[in-house]
């Protein structure tokens, strides 16, 4: 009976002949000392504080992208920065509208009041607006004071001032403003021109 052949042993690999020969293993990936677009983005939101809006929106978007790159701090405070700055803004507009509107509706209401009060005097054929009489205008201003009228003839001309006692309700005070006139733009006193709302 034949016996089946040995194998013959694998030849090991030969040792390398030089260092040159040694494979290099990988090297350690390290991880990014700054992030250039966080530090932009925290330059323009600091910047934001001087030109809110302006600067503080491409800032925000800026920082909201280089957020997903390490590292990742400038990033975050110039989002912090970005968002205050514009919740600033919108407050101080927000602020503006009510302190302006009911100056606004005080304006709209008076010449309203004074439409009327000119219907019902060509409608009847009585003043509505003597001189030093009873003026018939009815309505108040947004602060609910009725409206006080004021006329006056110079040269043959009557001007009609119809005055807002301005938010104190008080009327002489610092904050009246003449909140319609006929002729129509000439609310001076005085000879000084007044405007409609401070």
């Amino acid at each position: 009976m034949d016996t089946p052949p040995t194998p013959s042993p694998t030849p090991s690999p030969a040792p390398p002949r030089s260092p040159l020969d040694v494979a290099a293993l990988p090297a350690e990936r390290k991880a990014p000392t700054h992030n250039t677009m966080g530090i932009v983005a925290f330059a323009c939101s600091v910047l934001g504080f001087c030109l809110p809006v302006i600067v503080s929106v491409p800032a925000l978007i800026i920082a909201v992208i280089a957020v997903l790159r390490a590292p990742r701090g400038f990033a975050i405070a110039a989002i912090v920065f970005s968002l205050l700055q514009i919740a600033g803004v919108v407050a101080g507009f927000v602020l503006l509208v009510n302190a302006v509107t009911p100056s606004i509706r005080t304006v709209a209401d008076a010449e309203m009041a004074l439409f009327q009060a000119e219907s019902l005097e060509r409608d009847t054929g009585e003043a509505s607006f003597p001189i030093g009489g009873a003026s018939k205008l009815s309505g108040t201003d947004a602060w609910g004071t009725v409206f006080r009228t004021e006329v006056i003839e110079r040269d043959g001309v009557r001007t009609i001032y119809v005055w807002s006692a301005g938010p104190d309700a008080v009327f002489d005070s610092s904050d009246d403003f003449v909140a319609a006139s006929r002729p129509q733009g000439a609310a001076l006193r005085d000879g000084k021109p007044m405007p409609p709302f401070e």
